[in-house]
């Protein structure tokens, strides 16, 4: 089910894992040793590296969007977001770090984004309806970004801080720790906490409607 995919990829830190039939969702290593290359040949001036690079990751993102979105429209709209924010942000790549945290942090908060846009339009419609006809999962599924971030203030300030920063504006570790003021391992020790203790809450939570 598509709502609790992208409950477990939001909260998971580092590269998504999706099981299933179909084109895999994953990120080989060979492609991220590939797309890095072209990417840094791309900064050198090389434009048919960067339109390979460029197809390359339209034909991944293609197949891993559907795996988190609803409609074809959004994964269209998240496609060309998640190209727009990668050519805007390409200068930030530390060619001494792995690609794959880099790209998937571009690619997580698009996909955030879209889910908030979903949110927002179905908040439209739903004037038209009773408050009681929104029930089970259409209701969940209606609140599902806003939801994660409701339970933050349950989390200790540091590691609310940290995911937030990380997880929903998209920040990378090493950002995240010169806003917190701390090292880049005690983020990512964060993330990882706030993780699991935002599952534990969304069980509950779920439980309790179900």
């Amino acid at each position: 089910m598509r709502l609790f995919s992208f409950i477990h990829w939001l909260l998971t830190p580092g590269e998504p894992q999706t099981s299933g039939s179909g084109s895999s969702s994953r990120l080989s290593r060979e492609d991220e040793a590939r797309w890095k290359r072209r990417l840094l040949r791309a900064s050198e001036g090389d434009s048919k590296e960067y339109e390979q690079v460029l197809r390359e990751m339209r034909d991944y993102l293609s197949i891993f969007c559907k795996r988190h979105l609803y409609s074809p429209e959004q994964v269209e709209d998240c496609i060309q977001e998640c190209l727009l924010a990668i050519h805007r942000a390409k200068h930030t790549f530390n060619p001494d770090k792995p690609f794959g945290p880099w790209f998937f942090t571009i690619v997580r908060h698009k996909i955030v984004d879209q889910y908030r846009s979903k949110k927002k339009h179905r908040e439209d419609e739903r004037t038209l309806l009773e408050q009681d006809t929104l029930k089970g999962a259409s209701a969940l599924e209606l609140n599902l970004a806003e939801e994660v971030e409701a339970l933050l203030p349950r989390l200790n300030p540091t590691v609310r801080e940290a995911f937030r920063l990380t997880r929903l504006e998209g920040k990378s570790i090493s950002e995240a720790a010169r806003s917190l003021k701390i090292g880049e391992s005690a983020v990512k020790v964060q993330v990882h906490r706030a993780g699991k203790e935002l599952r534990k809450l969304i069980a509950e939570e779920f439980d309790k409607r179900y």
